[in-house]
């Protein structure tokens, strides 16, 4: 299941509180399923949510849903990175509900996902939406949990908003276990993150009202910093151009990362779901198509940018596009390249780089099509010992 935007989904089923179906619901689903580059956008209730099940999975992008972004349940125990959300201002729940079970939260398996490079951005310092979302995140209902390598910012103003709480129940009837017991036992593990930006206010002891927990996240050795990942651009207005969940040059963020045991988590030297290069929400989700993002990543004053390892072609955006899109690449070192335009035929139609020295780093191209009749059409890279190629499409 990949490269797919759910969109304007999610409605409460019958009469019962609760029933709802969110963008995309996962019941049991297991680890022999491939779930990448998933968009949920503008559902009625949660983005994307897990009842049980062992499914991994990377690049989910959870934008401007009624509820909350991420929300598991019922013993979830999968694993999974580049994880973005975006809140809207007016109607959010929480950016990540984590539920162990309904009902009996005794039985096995517990819940404990292991998760790395998210990226959360809640609704806005200042905004005030509608919803559950006394906190950023939650843990409770006995579950555990993992963040690494995450970056958690720009959650609203909500009187009771925190950045952060745990479930600490009094452990007796019919419950007696809790998230805290789960949290003091080693399965809750908060490392190498980023806190910042909380109508609460910035500091460990304003986004968290847990001594337990400010205790934890005070502590270095967990890597914990409440410091600004200083993101290049948040906007929640379509057209607007100004969403960039990328990290700009300087970053604390972009040398942060702690690194994962496990082998399945990509390897990845930054914190967050974008680092300072790839922007990868570009060309197929409904934030691109509807223009919430843009080029606005900086270099950084002292030593610039960190430098791509090859060289790469990314999707043209807009895309589809009428009449003008722009053509990004990158390349390692110093070295000649050349950048065209064919038709489907092969016909050559734009020349945008002819075989001139390009310096190493990004570089993007505004390619106009004006004088072209509408169709796909093919852009072709030539650097050092390599030609890359992609499809665009021009409507008009």
């Amino acid at each position: 299941f990949r490269y797919v935007s759910i969109r304007h989904t999610g409605i409460n089923v019958g009469d019962q509180a609760g029933n709802e179906i969110q963008g995309l619901t996962l019941g049991g689903v297991g680890s022999g399923t491939t779930i990448e580059y998933v968009e949920s956008f503008a559902s009625g209730d949660d983005g994307f949510e897990w009842f049980g099940g062992t499914v991994n999975t990377k690049y989910l992008v959870s934008a401007f849903n009624a509820d909350d972004s991420f929300d598991w349940d019922e013993g979830f125990r999968g694993k999974g990175q580049f994880w973005f959300a975006i809140q809207a201002t007016d109607l959010a729940g929480r950016v990540a509900e984590m539920d162990g079970a309904i009902g009996n939260e005794n039985g096995t398996p517990y819940a404990h996902p292991v998760l790395s490079n998210v990226t959360y951005i809640g609704a806005g310092v200042g905004a005030t939406p509608s919803g559950d979302g006394e906190e950023m995140l939650i843990f409770r209902d006995n579950t555990a949990g993992e963040y690494h390598n995450s970056v958690f910012t720009d959650y609203d103003d909500q009187s009771t908003a925190l950045g952060i709480q745990v479930e600490d129940i009094d452990n007796t009837g019919s419950k007696p276990l809790d998230s805290r017991q789960r949290f003091e036992a080693g399965e809750i593990v908060l490392k190498n993150n980023f806190w910042y930006g909380f109508g609460a206010g910035n500091a460990v002891n304003e986004f968290s009202n847990q001594d337990f927990v400010q205790t934890y996240l005070s502590d270095a050795a967990n890597g914990n910093q409440a410091t600004d990942p200083l993101i290049a651009g948040i906007s929640r207005t379509s057209g607007s151009g100004g969403l960039d969940p990328r990290l700009n040059g300087g970053s604390p963020a972009l040398t942060a990362s702690g690194g994962m045991t496990d082998a399945w988590f990509t390897d990845v030297d930054y914190s967050g779901a974008f680092g300072h290069d790839t922007n990868w929400l570009l060309g197929w989700t409904a934030l691109d198509a509807k223009g919430y993002l843009g080029d606005l990543v900086t270099a950084s004053e002292g030593n610039g940018p960190d430098l791509p390892m090859t060289v790469r072609l990314d999707q043209n955006y807009p895309n589809p596009f009428n009449p003008t899109t722009k053509i990004s690449f990158s390349v390692p070192s110093n070295q000649k390249v050349t950048l065209k335009v064919y038709d489907m035929l092969g016909r050559e139609v734009a020349t945008l780089v002819n075989n001139e020295t390009i310096s190493a780093g990004s570089h993007i191209f505004n390619f106009d099509a004006s004088n072209l009749s509408s169709g796909v059409y093919i852009y072709r890279l030539v650097g050092n010992n390599v030609a890359l190629t992609r499809k665009m499409t021009l409507i008009k």
